[in-house]
């Protein structure tokens, strides 16, 4: 909020003054007051000033100070029209052509009458912006004392600029936002990408310019609005953005805006990071409590009640666990770790507020996944997953994300549980259409999985290839239903009768048919290990019809 030359104009003796070229330049700013008392003033100046000339105006002014002076800024020329009437003409021209105002006083008015009312104007003007900034700084400073959420936050300062405002996380999530305003609709399509960079969004109190970014979308346009952004920095980690609505015509937001916006970035850099220190320490806690699950160390109801009273957490009897994996950005130093943690709080919060039954659940963090104990509540464990997955899906932006779900289990068998879901994890992740798999399903592979849970893919294989791959490859040559046929009889229980009614067929057709089925794959089928491998390879057959098992999809 510096000086302008226009304003000066109506302090003190200055009233008294008129311009005699340069009048385009009256909007320029003021940051001190000096007197030209040397002839090469130009390279002593700083910038900005308003320089007041007597003898050295007529005697020293030239095209190159001139254009001197146009560098460093300066707000204009004080002078008398006694040291004018030598100076070209060209010369004023050209004050006029770079917007350099001359300002003629009258020949009776001394310098410190203009100096001391201006330099006067200069400090009370620095002194309100240093006392507004104090000001908004106790006002926030008393709303986090009290504990207040910080969405008051964005309230305050609202109110006190009369500008709808909002904070969001690194990734444009909001996280506080104030009240009179639709920011739902105004941050749809919020993204980087979609940012227009400003380098001149504000100049603070400190003469600093200050940039930031730009932001449209049609629900904006269609109000004649716009978002300025400007990020939270606390020692060089972005902690976030505050988003300022303005009316869609203005340019930069005025000195006193922008003192009130930066308190607010400091004051929300610096509960983000209390909040964050908080939350790190919950999830610190309940990852050890995971441990103790996962080793055993807790097997007893006794254990149980304890852990209940002491963590201020509800204890069921029994869980599902789910382990989550996604594939997210690597971290490679301590700003992306901070960031990341904030995210993780973020998402943490979400899942325990979006719907009600996702308040009882356990989040934890084992290595690189995410693990959930979900009780057996009032809905379906698969409505609660497809829940789970879509709100995972949409926080981290379609990244993949992979789900194992075990089966229901005692709490003090949570390290069972655990294991169950990492393997249907790590078939989710290789061979699941739909991303996320429960236990449940891996059905007869659950026996082929080695202890670093892959599937034995060459025994399964094996099976397919000696009791599968004939039949079917017989059926395809020969236009048969041997295949049908012989599932058909394991699932009646090898009751030749019921299958014939199935299948509708005559009671010597099936014996033909089942008497091919042995000559093809050259076992008997009143042998009871050819019984066991059929069946085994039916139920192979079913996976690799249903899922991702390479060239073995039929």
């Amino acid at each position: 909020m510096k000086l302008t030359v226009q304003e000066a104009l109506k302090i003190g003796r200055l009233k008294e003054a008129n311009i005699l070229t340069g009048y385009h330049g009256i909007s320029n700013k003021i940051s001190s007051v000096t007197v030209m008392d040397v002839p090469n003033i130009g390279k002593w100046l700083k910038g900005e000033e308003l320089i007041l000339a007597a003898g050295y105006f007529e005697q020293c002014l030239s095209s190159e100070l001139l254009l001197q002076l146009k560098e460093k800024h300066i707000a204009g020329i004080i002078t008398k029209l006694k040291f004018t009437r030598k100076v070209k003409k060209e010369l004023l021209d050209q004050c006029n052509e770079l917007d350099i105002p001359i300002i003629i006083v009258p020949a009776d008015c001394s310098w410190i009458e203009i100096i001391n009312p201006l330099t006067e104007d200069i400090v009370r003007k620095q002194y309100k912006i240093i006392d507004e900034s104090l000001k908004i700084h106790n006002i926030l400073m008393k709303v986090l004392l009290h504990g207040k959420p910080l969405s008051t936050l964005s309230n305050v300062i609202s109110n006190i600029t009369n500008l709808p405002v909002a904070i969001t996380d690194s990734d444009f999530q909001l996280i506080s936002y104030s009240s009179n305003f639709d920011w739902e609709k105004a941050t749809n399509n919020l993204a980087f990408y979609n940012l227009i960079y400003n380098s001149n969004l504000a100049e603070d109190h400190y003469n600093n310019i200050v940039s930031g970014y730009v932001f449209f979308n049609n629900y904006l346009n269609n109000i004649s609005r716009k978002l300025f952004i400007l990020p939270i920095v606390h020692n060089t980690v972005k902690y976030g953005y505050i988003l300022i609505c303005v009316d869609i015509t203005l340019n930069y937001l005025n000195t006193m805006d922008i003192v009130k916006i930066e308190q607010l970035s400091i004051t929300a850099a610096l509960e983000i990071l209390k909040r964050n220190e908080i939350d790190n320490t919950t999830r610190r806690y309940y990852n050890l409590l995971l441990d103790e699950l996962l080793e055993g160390n807790i097997n007893s109801i006794e254990d149980i009640i304890e852990i209940s009273e002491s963590s201020n957490k509800k204890f069921y009897d029994k869980y599902y666990v789910l382990v989550v994996n996604v594939i997210k950005n690597t971290v490679n130093n301590k700003s992306d770790r901070i960031l990341q943690n904030q995210r993780i709080n973020i998402l943490y919060d979400l899942i325990k507020n979006s719907i009600d039954e996702f308040c009882e659940v356990l989040f934890f963090e084992k290595g690189e996944n995410f693990v959930l104990l979900i009780p057996q509540l009032s809905k379906e464990i698969t409505h609660l997953i497809d829940q789970l997955y879509t709100l995972f899906f949409e926080f981290y932006k379609h990244k993949k994300i992979y789900f194992g779900i075990s089966d229901l289990h005692k709490i003090v068998d949570t390290s069972k549980a655990y294991k169950e879901a990492v393997q249907a994890l790590k078939f989710a992740k290789i061979y699941h259409p739909l991303n996320y798999c429960f236990y449940s399903e891996l059905g007869v592979l659950k026996f082929f999985m080695n202890n670093a849970n892959n599937i034995n893919k060459d025994f399964l294989d094996e099976i397919y290839d000696k009791y599968i791959e004939p039949i079917k490859k017989y059926d395809n040559e020969n236009q048969t239903m041997l295949l049908k046929t012989l599932d058909v009889f394991i699932q009646n229980n090898f009751s030749k009768v019921d299958t014939a009614k199935k299948l509708f067929i005559h009671k010597n057709t099936l014996r033909a048919r089942l008497s091919r089925i042995e000559q093809i794959i050259g076992c008997e089928l009143s042998n009871n290990e050819t019984t066991f491998y059929l069946q085994l390879a039916l139920k192979i057959k079913y996976f690799y019809d249903n899922y991702n098992f390479d060239d073995k999809n039929i």
